[in-house]
C-alpha cells in the first residue's frame, strides 16, 4: 500500500457493480499483487496495467498468503472513505445554508419570529421558502431570473429523486449476499446530491446578493428623500391648527409648531403597525412617512408605474383621517 502511494499507482475500479466494498477492495488487493488485468490511473499514466507500472517504478508485487486476501477485501474501507469525504462536503453546505438563510431574511426585511423554537418543536421537519424575483428593473418587465428559475426547478426535482432510499438488493450467492448495507452506493448518490445542492445554493447566492444590493439601494434612496418629503407635506398640506388639538390639551395657538422627531427607516422592531403613537398637527409628516415605508414594503413585487400609484393611494386614509387637513387641499394636490 505504501509503495502504491509513493509511486502514485492508483488502481482503477468500476464505479458501479458492487453494493458494498468487496469489489473495490479486490481491485486494490489485486494491484498490490501486481495483477496484469488491473489498470491504474496516475499523473504519468492513463490506463497502464499494474505489472507494467511496477516494472517502471522498480517495485515488487506482494505474494499474499492464506486468508490474507480475505482479510484485505472483507472490510468497509472504501465506503468509510467515500462517506467521510461526502460528510465533509455536507458540513460545508450546511454552514453555507445558514449564511444564505440569514442573508435572505435580511434581504426580505424579515423578522426572527419564523425561527422561534416553537415551530421546530411542533413541526420537526425542514421547510422551504420561495425567494422573490428581485431584479434591478421592474419585476413585471424583466426576465433576468427566468432561466435561473427554470434551472432551480429542474435541480430541485433531481434532488428530490436522489433523496429516495434504495430498495433492498436481490439475493446473491445462493442467499449468502441477501443482506447488505449498500453503504458505497448510498455514499455515491449522496455525493451526487451534494453536487446538485451546491448548484442550487449557487443560484440562491446570486439572488440573495442582488436582494441585499436592492435593499441597500432602497435605503440610500430613502435617507436623502426624507427631508424633501417632509417639506412637500408641509407645503401642500397646511394644517388647520384651530381644528387640531395639541398633544397635551393646551390651546393650539399657544404653542409653537415643533419639528417632527426623526423616524427610523428600519421600522421592523418598532410598532407592528408601523404607525407611531402620535397625534397633533405637527405629526402629519411623520404619520405619512411611516405609511410610505409600509407601502413600499407591501408593493415590492409591483412594477414602478403601478407601484407608486398604489403608494400614493395608501396615504389617503391618513390624510382624510387627520382633523387638521382640509378636503380641498387633498383635491388640489391630486389634480396636480
Amino acid at each position: 500500500m505504501q509503495d502504491l502511494l509513493t509511486h502514485n499507482i492508483i488502481p482503477m475500479m468500476p464505479l458501479r457493480g458492487s453494493s458494498g466494498d468487496l469489489s473495490p477492495l479486490s481491485y486494490i488487493t489485486g494491484a498490490i499483487q501486481g495483477k496484469c488485468t488491473i489498470r491504474i490511473l496516475s499523473k504519468k499514466h492513463q490506463g497502464v496495467y499494474v505489472d507494467t507500472a511496477f516494472m517502471e517504478s522498480k517495485s515488487d508485487p506482494v505474494a499474499i498468503q492464506a486468508k490474507e486476501g480475505l482479510g484485505m477485501t472483507n472490510g468497509t474501507a472504501i465506503s468509510a472513505a467515500v462517506g467521510a469525504l461526502v460528510l465533509y462536503d455536507t458540513h460545508g453546505l450546511a454552514f453555507l445554508a445558514q449564511i444564505l438563510t440569514a442573508m435572505t431574511v435580511e434581504g426580505l426585511h424579515g423578522t426572527t419570529e419564523s425561527f422561534h423554537t416553537f415551530f421546530s418543536q411542533t413541526r420537526p421537519h425542514p421547510g422551504q421558502r420561495s425567494p422573490p424575483n428581485l431584479v434591478a428593473e421592474d419585476p413585471n418587465l424583466s426576465f433576468i431570473f427566468k432561466g435561473t428559475d427554470l434551472n432551480i426547478a429542474a435541480l430541485t426535482a433531481e434532488l428530490g429523486f436522489l433523496a429516495h432510499p434504495m430498495n433492498h438488493m436481490l439475493t446473491a450467492e445462493m442467499g449468502n449476499q441477501s443482506l447488505n448495507s449498500l453503504a458505497l452506493v448510498s455514499a455515491r448518490y449522496t455525493n451526487t446530491a451534494n453536487e446538485v445542492l451546491a448548484q442550487l445554493m449557487a443560484a440562491h447566492m446570486i439572488a440573495v446578493c442582488q436582494a441585499l444590493d436592492l435593499r441597500a439601494m432602497h435605503l440610500q434612496f430613502l435617507e436623502p428623500y426624507k427631508p424633501h418629503f417632509f417639506e412637500l407635506v408641509a407645503a401642500h398640506f397646511p394644517v388647520d391648527r384651530e381644528a387640531t388639538p395639541s398633544l397635551d390639551g393646551e390651546a393650539p395657538s399657544s404653542r409653537a409648531v415643533q419639528t417632527p422627531p426623526d423616524l427610523s427607516i428600519n421600522h421592523r422592531d418598532g410598532d407592528q403597525s408601523g404607525t407611531p403613537n402620535m397625534t397633533g398637527a405637527h405629526q402629519l409628516p411623520t404619520l405619512l412617512w411611516s405609511r410610505l415605508l409600509l407601502s413600499f414594503d407591501a408593493t415590492a413585487g409591483m412594477d414602478s408605474q403601478g407601484r407608486f400609484i398604489e403608494v400614493a393611494m395608501s396615504m389617503h386614509s391618513t390624510l382624510l383621517g387627520h382633523s387638521g387637513i382640509k378636503s380641498a387641499d387633498i383635491t388640489r394636490v391630486a389634480r396636480t
